[in-house]
């Protein structure tokens, strides 16, 4: 039960780092777009 809990979390932590990543990305290029 707990090596399943701490599966879930590293999961979820890469799930949410390459989501924060993307929108991050994301931004970059809308400011760019806008300063062009």
């Amino acid at each position: 039960m707990a090596f399943h809990g701490i599966r879930a979390a590293t999961v979820f932590c890469l799930e949410l780092a390459s989501v924060t990543l993307f929108v991050g990305a994301v931004m970059v290029w809308a400011v760019a777009l806008g300063a062009a």
